[in-house]
């Protein structure tokens, strides 16, 4: 049986984040205007940005490890929008409701929050031994703790489970 070995894209990662970075900063620079309607200036800080991203080991570590949740985050945003429509639902009112969005952008900060911390190591760890940082220290690490957090989802949860619940007609 034939294999697909797909290890020799990790030398060109670098490109492909070069790439993407290049193409979304373009594009947020063009849709919003930032830079005024120079392109030559877009491409410049377009190609800056890129680059400083390039050179950081763990910025292309950070956009290799977030890409595939947005991956993922398109493939359900596409079986969503199929079940609906399967269901007879119009393409105009589905992207309008405003607990689509929610999910989404909820996915999106629980993807960041991961990355961040798989990428960049954990929250709240200080090098220094004297007793004011070993004390901020145990105070992020509580903070961040999986417990509390996973405490905050449950409260977010129910939050916007009351809401809905209590909204009338």
């Amino acid at each position: 049986m034939a294999q697909l070995d797909l290890s020799v894209l990790q030398f060109f990662l670098p490109i492909f984040t070069f790439l993407l970075i290049f193409g979304i900063i373009y594009a947020v620079l063009s849709k919003f205007k930032l830079m005024g309607e120079s392109t030559g200036l877009k491409w410049i800080v377009a190609l800056s940005i890129s680059l400083v991203f390039l050179f950081s080991g763990k910025a292309v570590t950070f956009v290799k490890e977030l890409v595939p949740w947005f991956v993922i985050l398109f493939i359900l945003i596409f079986l969503i929008f199929a079940v609906f429509m399967f269901m007879g639902a119009k393409m105009e009112n589905v992207p309008n409701d405003p607990a689509i969005m929610w999910i989404i952008l909820t996915f999106i900060i629980i993807a960041l929050l991961i990355t961040i911390g798989k990428v960049f190591g954990p929250i709240g760890e200080i090098e220094s031994d004297t007793p004011e940082d070993q004390a901020k220290s145990d105070f992020l690490k509580t903070i961040f703790s999986a417990k509390v957090l996973g405490a905050l989802v449950l409260l977010f949860i129910s939050l916007f489970a009351v809401q809905n619940l209590s909204k009338e007609g």
